[in-house]
Protein backbone atom coordinates (compact mmCIF):
# COMPACT_ATOMS: atom_id res chain seq x y z
CA UNK A 1 0.00 0.00 0.00
CA UNK A 2 1.50 3.26 -1.15
CA UNK A 3 1.75 6.71 0.99
CA UNK A 4 -1.47 8.40 0.82
CA UNK A 5 -2.75 12.29 1.33
CA UNK A 6 -4.90 12.40 4.29
CA UNK A 7 -7.17 15.08 4.80
CA UNK A 8 -7.55 16.71 8.11
CA UNK A 9 -9.97 20.13 7.24
CA UNK A 10 -11.37 21.87 4.65
CA UNK A 11 -9.88 23.09 1.45
CA UNK A 12 -9.17 27.31 1.05
CA UNK A 13 -8.09 28.30 -2.34
CA UNK A 14 -5.67 30.85 -2.48
CA UNK A 15 -6.13 32.57 -5.74
CA UNK A 16 -9.17 31.41 -7.91
CA UNK A 17 -7.01 31.84 -10.90
CA UNK A 18 -4.96 28.90 -9.39
CA UNK A 19 -6.61 27.57 -6.05
CA UNK A 20 -3.18 25.81 -4.72
CA UNK A 21 -3.15 26.13 -1.12
CA UNK A 22 -5.15 23.38 0.50
CA UNK A 23 -5.18 25.38 3.56
CA UNK A 24 -5.01 22.42 6.31
CA UNK A 25 -4.95 19.40 3.84
CA UNK A 26 -1.82 17.62 5.62
CA UNK A 27 0.41 14.84 4.32
CA UNK A 28 0.32 12.02 6.16
CA UNK A 29 0.25 8.04 6.23
CA UNK A 30 -2.80 5.98 5.82
CA UNK A 31 -3.48 2.19 5.98
CA UNK A 32 -0.79 -0.52 6.42
CA UNK A 33 0.43 -0.65 9.62
CA UNK A 34 3.11 -2.72 10.52
CA UNK A 35 5.65 -3.18 6.70
CA UNK A 36 8.34 -4.42 7.75
CA UNK A 37 6.57 -7.25 9.56
CA UNK A 38 7.64 -6.88 13.45
CA UNK A 39 5.42 -7.03 16.08
CA UNK A 40 7.42 -6.40 18.90
CA UNK A 41 10.05 -3.28 17.75
CA UNK A 42 13.74 -3.21 18.89
CA UNK A 43 15.97 -0.62 18.94
CA UNK A 44 17.59 2.15 21.47
CA UNK A 45 16.28 3.79 24.29
CA UNK A 46 17.43 6.83 25.96
CA UNK A 47 15.54 7.95 28.78
CA UNK A 48 11.87 8.96 28.54
CA UNK A 49 10.91 10.66 26.31
CA UNK A 50 8.39 13.69 26.85
CA UNK A 51 8.92 14.03 30.70
CA UNK A 52 11.38 17.78 30.79
CA UNK A 53 9.41 19.15 27.43
CA UNK A 54 8.32 22.25 27.21
CA UNK A 55 6.57 24.23 24.93
CA UNK A 56 7.23 27.53 24.42
CA UNK A 57 4.01 29.65 23.19
CA UNK A 58 2.44 32.75 24.84
CA UNK A 59 -0.50 32.50 26.74
CA UNK A 60 -2.11 35.76 26.23
CA UNK A 61 -3.37 36.03 22.82
CA UNK A 62 -3.20 34.55 19.82
CA UNK A 63 -2.59 36.22 16.09
CA UNK A 64 -4.96 36.23 13.35
CA UNK A 65 -3.54 37.64 9.67
CA UNK A 66 -5.61 38.71 7.13
CA UNK A 67 -4.85 38.33 3.53
CA UNK A 68 -6.26 40.37 1.41
CA UNK A 69 -6.27 39.06 -2.53
CA UNK A 70 -7.28 41.13 -4.89
CA UNK A 71 -7.18 40.44 -8.61
CA UNK A 72 -8.62 41.23 -12.11
CA UNK A 73 -5.27 42.20 -13.99
CA UNK A 74 -5.97 45.79 -15.64
CA UNK A 75 -6.03 49.11 -14.91
CA UNK A 76 -8.37 51.79 -15.87
CA UNK A 77 -10.40 55.44 -14.86
CA UNK A 78 -13.20 54.42 -12.18
CA UNK A 79 -10.95 51.51 -10.64
CA UNK A 80 -11.64 50.85 -7.16
CA UNK A 81 -8.93 50.29 -4.28
CA UNK A 82 -10.33 48.82 -1.19
CA UNK A 83 -9.36 50.20 1.92
CA UNK A 84 -9.74 47.99 5.18
CA UNK A 85 -9.05 49.36 8.65
CA UNK A 86 -10.13 47.04 11.22
CA UNK A 87 -11.18 43.58 11.55
CA UNK A 88 -14.33 41.90 13.49
CA UNK A 89 -14.68 38.63 14.53
CA UNK A 90 -17.50 37.20 16.94
CA UNK A 91 -17.47 34.15 19.13
CA UNK A 92 -19.42 33.30 22.36
CA UNK A 93 -17.18 35.10 24.62
CA UNK A 94 -17.77 38.24 22.86
CA UNK A 95 -16.76 40.11 19.81
CA UNK A 96 -13.27 41.44 18.90
CA UNK A 97 -12.61 44.38 16.88
CA UNK A 98 -9.49 45.62 16.45
CA UNK A 99 -7.40 47.68 13.87
CA UNK A 100 -5.04 46.32 11.33
CA UNK A 101 -2.06 48.37 12.15
CA UNK A 102 -1.81 50.40 8.86
CA UNK A 103 -4.69 51.13 6.51
CA UNK A 104 -4.64 47.91 3.89
CA UNK A 105 -5.01 49.24 0.36
CA UNK A 106 -6.26 46.36 -1.93
CA UNK A 107 -6.77 48.16 -5.44
CA UNK A 108 -9.62 45.37 -6.68
CA UNK A 109 -8.38 45.72 -10.79
CA UNK A 110 -4.75 44.54 -10.14
CA UNK A 111 -3.06 41.34 -8.79
CA UNK A 112 -2.11 42.21 -5.94
CA UNK A 113 -1.43 40.33 -1.83
CA UNK A 114 -1.96 43.07 1.31
CA UNK A 115 -1.33 41.83 4.86
CA UNK A 116 -3.08 43.16 8.45
CA UNK A 117 -3.67 41.26 11.56
CA UNK A 118 -5.38 41.66 14.98
CA UNK A 119 -4.28 39.68 18.41
CA UNK A 120 -7.09 37.70 19.76
CA UNK A 121 -7.18 37.61 23.98
CA UNK A 122 -7.22 34.60 25.93
CA UNK A 123 -7.14 36.61 29.09
CA UNK A 124 -9.49 38.63 30.40
CA UNK A 125 -13.04 38.82 32.05
CA UNK A 126 -15.19 37.98 29.53
CA UNK A 127 -12.30 34.95 28.63
CA UNK A 128 -12.41 31.83 30.72
CA UNK A 129 -8.63 31.20 32.09
CA UNK A 130 -8.64 27.43 30.71
CA UNK A 131 -9.75 28.30 27.27
CA UNK A 132 -7.60 26.39 24.51
CA UNK A 133 -8.42 28.43 21.39
CA UNK A 134 -11.60 30.58 20.27
CA UNK A 135 -13.45 29.74 17.35
CA UNK A 136 -15.04 33.14 15.41
CA UNK A 137 -18.20 31.79 13.12
CA UNK A 138 -19.06 35.24 12.61
CA UNK A 139 -16.83 37.89 10.63
CA UNK A 140 -17.97 41.26 9.61
CA UNK A 141 -16.76 42.74 5.96
CA UNK A 142 -16.47 46.74 6.28
CA UNK A 143 -13.80 49.01 4.50
CA UNK A 144 -12.57 52.64 5.99
CA UNK A 145 -13.46 53.68 2.06
CA UNK A 146 -12.59 53.28 -1.58
CA UNK A 147 -10.29 55.47 -3.38
CA UNK A 148 -11.21 55.32 -7.58
CA UNK A 149 -8.71 55.83 -10.27
CA UNK A 150 -9.00 59.57 -11.56
CA UNK A 151 -11.26 60.84 -8.63
CA UNK A 152 -9.54 63.05 -5.92
CA UNK A 153 -12.43 62.03 -3.31
CA UNK A 154 -12.70 59.46 -1.29
CA UNK A 155 -16.10 57.20 -2.03
CA UNK A 156 -17.75 55.59 1.47
CA UNK A 157 -18.80 52.27 2.37
CA UNK A 158 -22.05 52.15 3.34
CA UNK A 159 -23.22 48.58 4.00
CA UNK A 160 -20.77 46.32 6.01
CA UNK A 161 -22.08 42.23 6.08
CA UNK A 162 -21.43 39.86 8.47
CA UNK A 163 -20.54 36.95 6.56
CA UNK A 164 -20.38 32.70 8.10
CA UNK A 165 -17.40 31.86 9.22
CA UNK A 166 -14.60 29.49 10.77
CA UNK A 167 -11.82 31.32 11.98
CA UNK A 168 -9.89 29.36 14.77
CA UNK A 169 -6.94 31.23 16.75
CA UNK A 170 -4.80 29.06 19.45
CA UNK A 171 -2.86 30.93 22.02
CA UNK A 172 0.81 31.79 20.68
CA UNK A 173 0.41 30.62 17.53
CA UNK A 174 -0.70 32.36 14.02
CA UNK A 175 -3.76 31.62 11.47
CA UNK A 176 -4.09 33.14 8.10
CA UNK A 177 -7.32 33.86 6.79
CA UNK A 178 -7.41 34.72 3.18
CA UNK A 179 -9.95 36.90 1.64
CA UNK A 180 -10.15 37.89 -2.04
CA UNK A 181 -11.20 40.86 -3.13
CA UNK A 182 -12.24 41.89 -7.08
CA UNK A 183 -14.50 44.22 -9.07
CA UNK A 184 -17.01 42.31 -10.09
CA UNK A 185 -18.00 42.40 -5.56
CA UNK A 186 -18.31 46.27 -5.39
CA UNK A 187 -20.80 48.65 -7.15
CA UNK A 188 -21.56 52.19 -6.93
CA UNK A 189 -24.25 54.53 -6.56
CA UNK A 190 -25.10 58.33 -6.50
CA UNK A 191 -27.59 59.58 -4.00
CA UNK A 192 -27.97 63.30 -3.99
CA UNK A 193 -24.54 64.30 -5.80
CA UNK A 194 -22.94 61.92 -3.54
CA UNK A 195 -21.31 58.58 -4.66
CA UNK A 196 -20.33 55.66 -2.53
CA UNK A 197 -19.72 51.82 -2.76
CA UNK A 198 -21.59 48.81 -1.95
CA UNK A 199 -20.65 45.55 -1.66
CA UNK A 200 -22.56 42.88 -3.31
CA UNK A 201 -22.88 40.00 -0.77
CA UNK A 202 -23.65 37.06 -3.21
CA UNK A 203 -20.78 37.70 -5.08
CA UNK A 204 -18.38 38.46 -1.80
CA UNK A 205 -19.52 34.60 -1.23
CA UNK A 206 -18.86 33.19 -4.33
CA UNK A 207 -15.21 34.31 -4.06
CA UNK A 208 -14.77 33.62 -0.29
CA UNK A 209 -15.34 29.19 0.07
CA UNK A 210 -19.83 30.11 0.05
CA UNK A 211 -19.75 26.47 -0.56
CA UNK A 212 -17.62 25.66 2.71
CA UNK A 213 -20.03 27.77 4.72
CA UNK A 214 -18.05 31.05 4.72
CA UNK A 215 -14.42 32.25 5.48
CA UNK A 216 -12.11 30.13 6.75
CA UNK A 217 -8.70 29.97 8.68
CA UNK A 218 -5.54 27.99 8.38
CA UNK A 219 -1.99 27.83 10.90
CA UNK A 220 0.21 29.81 8.69
CA UNK A 221 3.28 29.53 11.40
CA UNK A 222 5.49 26.43 11.13
CA UNK A 223 8.13 24.31 13.50
CA UNK A 224 10.91 23.82 11.38
CA UNK A 225 13.24 20.64 11.74
CA UNK A 226 16.75 20.81 10.07
CA UNK A 227 17.43 17.72 8.22
CA UNK A 228 20.99 18.40 7.10
CA UNK A 229 22.42 15.91 10.12
CA UNK A 230 20.78 13.13 8.45
CA UNK A 231 22.06 11.56 5.24
CA UNK A 232 21.04 12.85 2.41
CA UNK A 233 19.54 9.46 1.32
CA UNK A 234 16.79 9.32 4.63
CA UNK A 235 15.88 12.60 3.52
CA UNK A 236 12.79 14.07 1.50
CA UNK A 237 13.89 15.38 -2.05
CA UNK A 238 12.92 18.21 -3.28
CA UNK A 239 11.16 18.94 -6.97
CA UNK A 240 14.73 19.59 -7.89
CA UNK A 241 16.00 16.05 -7.19
CA UNK A 242 17.84 17.68 -3.98
CA UNK A 243 17.63 16.58 -0.59
CA UNK A 244 15.65 18.32 1.88
CA UNK A 245 17.14 20.70 4.31
CA UNK A 246 14.25 21.15 6.59
CA UNK A 247 11.36 19.64 7.31
CA UNK A 248 8.31 22.17 8.66
CA UNK A 249 4.61 21.12 9.83
CA UNK A 250 2.15 23.08 11.54
CA UNK A 251 -0.20 20.70 12.28
CA UNK A 252 -2.77 21.71 9.02
CA UNK A 253 0.38 21.52 6.09
CA UNK A 254 3.87 20.24 5.76
CA UNK A 255 6.72 21.34 3.92
CA UNK A 256 10.28 21.00 2.93
CA UNK A 257 13.06 23.54 2.08
CA UNK A 258 16.18 23.43 0.31
CA UNK A 259 19.69 23.63 3.11
CA UNK A 260 20.45 26.73 2.28
CA UNK A 261 20.94 28.42 5.89
CA UNK A 262 19.85 31.61 5.52
CA UNK A 263 16.88 31.75 2.37
CA UNK A 264 15.87 29.60 -0.19
CA UNK A 265 13.20 27.85 -1.51
CA UNK A 266 10.39 26.40 0.50
CA UNK A 267 8.13 24.00 -0.94
CA UNK A 268 4.11 23.42 0.79
CA UNK A 269 2.63 19.73 0.04
CA UNK A 270 -0.99 19.73 -0.05
CA UNK A 271 -3.74 16.94 -1.68
CA UNK A 272 -4.87 19.66 -3.43
CA UNK A 273 -2.47 19.38 -6.57
CA UNK A 274 -0.04 16.78 -7.89
CA UNK A 275 2.74 19.29 -7.48
CA UNK A 276 4.39 21.12 -4.67
CA UNK A 277 3.44 24.46 -4.21
CA UNK A 278 6.76 26.37 -4.01
CA UNK A 279 7.85 29.76 -2.18
CA UNK A 280 10.68 31.35 -1.02
CA UNK A 281 11.71 31.54 2.95
CA UNK A 282 14.22 34.04 4.94
CA UNK A 283 16.03 32.32 8.27
CA UNK A 284 15.20 33.54 11.91
CA UNK A 285 17.66 36.24 13.20
CA UNK A 286 18.95 36.73 16.72
CA UNK A 287 20.57 40.18 17.15
CA UNK A 288 21.15 40.59 20.85
CA UNK A 289 18.31 39.13 22.76
CA UNK A 290 16.28 39.49 20.06
CA UNK A 291 14.99 36.83 18.17
CA UNK A 292 12.77 37.39 14.80
CA UNK A 293 11.23 34.57 13.61
CA UNK A 294 11.90 32.89 10.04
CA UNK A 295 9.30 33.75 7.20
CA UNK A 296 8.04 32.08 3.58
CA UNK A 297 5.99 33.36 1.49
CA UNK A 298 3.96 31.02 -1.31
CA UNK A 299 4.16 31.99 -5.23
CA UNK A 300 1.83 31.36 -7.89
CA UNK A 301 2.56 32.75 -11.71
CA UNK A 302 1.49 36.33 -12.06
CA UNK A 303 -1.39 35.53 -14.61
CA UNK A 304 -0.77 38.80 -16.51
CA UNK A 305 2.77 37.56 -17.86
CA UNK A 306 2.36 35.45 -20.64
CA UNK A 307 5.45 34.14 -20.55
CA UNK A 308 4.84 32.32 -17.14
CA UNK A 309 7.83 33.63 -15.61
CA UNK A 310 6.67 36.57 -13.39
CA UNK A 311 5.47 35.64 -10.32
CA UNK A 312 2.93 37.12 -7.74
CA UNK A 313 2.46 36.12 -3.79
CA UNK A 314 -0.39 34.26 -2.85
CA UNK A 315 0.11 33.40 0.71
CA UNK A 316 2.73 34.67 3.68
CA UNK A 317 3.67 32.94 7.04
CA UNK A 318 5.88 32.46 9.90
CA UNK A 319 8.55 29.40 10.97
CA UNK A 320 10.30 28.87 13.73
CA UNK A 321 13.14 25.92 14.69
CA UNK A 322 12.11 22.54 16.78
CA UNK A 323 14.90 24.07 19.75
CA UNK A 324 12.65 27.54 19.82
CA UNK A 325 9.65 26.17 19.39
CA UNK A 326 10.46 23.66 22.92
CA UNK A 327 12.97 23.30 25.80
CA UNK A 328 13.97 20.39 27.55
CA UNK A 329 13.58 17.90 24.73
CA UNK A 330 15.96 15.06 25.27
CA UNK A 331 17.13 12.22 22.95
CA UNK A 332 14.30 11.36 21.45
CA UNK A 333 10.91 13.19 21.41
CA UNK A 334 7.05 12.59 20.47
CA UNK A 335 5.03 15.75 19.17
CA UNK A 336 2.02 16.05 18.11
CA UNK A 337 0.50 19.14 16.11
CA UNK A 338 -3.63 20.36 16.30
CA UNK A 339 -5.23 21.22 12.72
CA UNK A 340 -7.35 24.60 12.79
CA UNK A 341 -9.91 22.06 12.88
CA UNK A 342 -9.24 21.09 16.34
CA UNK A 343 -10.30 17.63 16.32
CA UNK A 344 -9.40 13.98 17.33
CA UNK A 345 -6.57 14.30 14.04
CA UNK A 346 -3.03 15.37 14.72
CA UNK A 347 0.11 15.90 12.90
CA UNK A 348 3.15 13.37 14.73
CA UNK A 349 6.64 13.41 14.70
CA UNK A 350 8.83 11.10 16.43
CA UNK A 351 12.47 13.19 15.68
CA UNK A 352 15.70 11.54 17.40
CA UNK A 353 18.50 14.21 18.61
CA UNK A 354 21.85 14.46 19.69
CA UNK A 355 22.30 18.43 21.31
CA UNK A 356 19.80 19.99 18.95
CA UNK A 357 21.00 18.02 15.48
CA UNK A 358 17.92 15.49 14.63
CA UNK A 359 19.87 12.19 13.42
CA UNK A 360 16.32 10.84 12.13
CA UNK A 361 13.18 11.77 12.06
CA UNK A 362 9.81 10.47 11.30
CA UNK A 363 6.51 11.88 10.57
CA UNK A 364 2.84 10.96 10.51
CA UNK A 365 -0.42 11.36 12.55
CA UNK A 366 -2.18 9.91 15.69
CA UNK A 367 -5.97 9.86 16.11
CA UNK A 368 -6.88 10.48 19.94
CA UNK A 369 -10.62 8.95 19.64
CA UNK A 370 -9.35 5.90 17.81
CA UNK A 371 -5.70 5.43 19.98
CA UNK A 372 -3.84 4.93 17.14
CA UNK A 373 -0.33 6.48 15.77
CA UNK A 374 1.06 6.06 12.32
CA UNK A 375 4.67 7.43 11.79
CA UNK A 376 6.68 7.10 8.64
CA UNK A 377 10.25 7.97 7.61
CA UNK A 378 10.89 11.04 6.76
CA UNK A 379 12.11 10.28 3.43
CA UNK A 380 8.97 8.55 2.41
CA UNK A 381 7.39 12.35 2.32
CA UNK A 382 7.66 12.66 -1.29
CA UNK A 383 8.37 8.90 -2.09
CA UNK A 384 4.96 7.32 -2.15
CA UNK A 385 6.02 4.38 0.12
CA UNK A 386 5.14 3.60 3.34
CA UNK A 387 8.47 1.09 3.76
CA UNK A 388 9.40 1.36 7.73
CA UNK A 389 6.90 1.97 8.60
CA UNK A 390 5.87 1.77 12.90
CA UNK A 391 2.69 1.79 14.60
CA UNK A 392 1.42 2.26 17.95
CA UNK A 393 -0.81 3.69 20.34
CA UNK A 394 -1.26 6.98 22.49
CA UNK A 395 -3.53 6.55 25.73
CA UNK A 396 -3.85 8.75 29.08
CA UNK A 397 -4.52 11.71 28.29
CA UNK A 398 -3.74 14.60 30.69
CA UNK A 399 -4.70 18.42 30.53
CA UNK A 400 -2.07 21.02 30.78
CA UNK A 401 -3.18 20.60 34.87
CA UNK A 402 -2.26 17.01 34.78
CA UNK A 403 -6.06 15.54 34.60
CA UNK A 404 -7.30 13.46 32.82
CA UNK A 405 -9.26 13.95 29.57
CA UNK A 406 -10.68 12.81 26.47
CA UNK A 407 -11.37 16.09 25.40
CA UNK A 408 -8.56 16.28 21.78
CA UNK A 409 -8.61 19.86 22.31
CA UNK A 410 -7.78 19.68 26.31
CA UNK A 411 -4.88 17.09 25.78
CA UNK A 412 -1.73 18.40 26.82
CA UNK A 413 0.58 14.66 26.71
CA UNK A 414 -0.25 11.72 27.20
CA UNK A 415 1.32 8.11 26.55
CA UNK A 416 2.95 6.14 23.54
CA UNK A 417 3.53 3.04 22.79
CA UNK A 418 4.99 1.73 19.26
CA UNK A 419 4.10 -1.99 18.90
CA UNK A 420 4.18 -2.53 15.21
CA UNK A 421 7.21 -2.70 12.79
CA UNK A 422 10.93 -2.14 13.63
CA UNK A 423 12.30 0.69 15.62
CA UNK A 424 15.67 2.18 14.64
CA UNK A 425 18.51 3.10 16.61
CA UNK A 426 17.21 6.00 19.12
CA UNK A 427 13.69 5.74 19.30
CA UNK A 428 11.86 4.50 22.76
CA UNK A 429 9.16 2.24 22.06
CA UNK A 430 7.14 4.32 24.71
CA UNK A 431 7.19 7.40 26.47
CA UNK A 432 5.45 10.18 26.51
CA UNK A 433 4.32 12.46 24.27
CA UNK A 434 3.59 16.37 24.21
CA UNK A 435 1.19 18.84 22.03
CA UNK A 436 2.12 21.52 20.66
CA UNK A 437 -0.24 23.94 22.13
CA UNK A 438 0.26 25.54 25.34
Amino acid sequence: MGLGLHKVSEVIGILRKWAFLSAVAAVAVIGCGGSNGGSNPTGGTDGTPGTNVTVNLNRNFGRVEFAYISGAGTTAPGDLTAISGNAELEDQFGTVRQQLGNQVFSPLAQYTFQFGAINVPFTGPSVPPDLDTRLFESFRVSFVGFDEEGNSQRLAFVNPIDVSARIRTFPGRRSGVPIYLDSDMFETQSVDGVTSVLIKPESFLARNNEETGGLRSILSDFVAFDLTGMPEADRPQLSNGQPAGRFLLSGDNYAITDANPQQGGIELLTSEVSEPIPGTYVAEKTIGSTNTPGTYQLLQPDPTDLTGIAKIVAFRGEWKDQARAFSGMGNFEVILFPSSKDDEMLEAVAVVRSGNVVSNLYFGFANLDSGELTLNPIKNLVAGTTDGEITGSVSNFRTRNGGGTVLPSAVRTGTFNLTGGTLPAGFSGSGTFVVYRV
